[in-house]
């Protein structure tokens, strides 16, 4: 090859790797705009909705009030029913922050000064006292730590402990199958209406 060649060869040679770059850029915003285009018509469908949508992980399932219902989130929730059909427990989870709460509903007939106690493999037991009770049982708010939300999130079960009229500990099991994709979605979830409730 002549110098004169080689010359024209270093001019065409970053001309085309510039072509090339200038074609993949193009290529990524079309994909990204297509892709936001995706998740706003996705977003216009569910804001028409009415319903409330509910989404499963196993035991525990996220649910989600209708997109049109401004300032409500969703709510990350598993029952444990007595035989007969009757919830014996509740958890529910209303958020992913820092320090999430994790609302514990027991059966009535619980000594309401024992308070009542969470114990997680790995962790201490978490002990909190009632607030109220309902129709469904008694009500306790325990705010989730780094390392208990960790630990609900790698194990497959846990255990209640209430103080029955007897006076003597009971612990109830319930399970974690599905907690930690029901986090993730809860997260995900909350984070989506807030973004939208933000723009619209």
């Amino acid at each position: 090859m002549t110098a004169s060649n080689t010359s024209m060869a270093s001019r065409i040679r970053p001309t085309g790797i510039l072509g090339i770059a200038i074609v993949v850029a193009i290529a990524l915003l079309l994909i990204a705009v297509g892709s936001f285009a995706t998740i706003v018509m996705q977003h216009l469908n569910r804001a028409g909705r009415e319903e409330v949508t509910i989404t499963a992980f196993n035991d525990w399932r996220v649910i989600c009030p209708p997109a049109k219902q401004k300032n409500t989130g969703c709510v990350l929730n598993m029952d444990v029913a007595r035989e007969g059909g009757e919830t014996l427990l509740r958890f529910s989870l209303t958020d992913a922050d820092p320090n999430p709460n994790l609302m514990m509903t027991v059966p009535h007939g619980v000594l309401l000064d024992q308070g009542v106690g969470l114990s997680v493999t790995g962790v201490d037991m978490k002990v909190r006292p009632y607030e109220t009770c309902d129709a469904i049982g008694c009500i306790a708010n325990l705010a989730i730590d780094e390392q208990t939300l960790n630990a609900m999130k790698s194990n497959q079960k846990a255990q209640i402990v209430v103080v029955p009229g007897n006076g003597k500990p009971v612990a109830v099991p319930f399970s974690l199958n599905g907690f930690t994709d029901g986090y993730a979605e809860l997260k995900s979830a909350n984070a989506s209406r807030s973004f939208w409730s933000f723009l619209d």
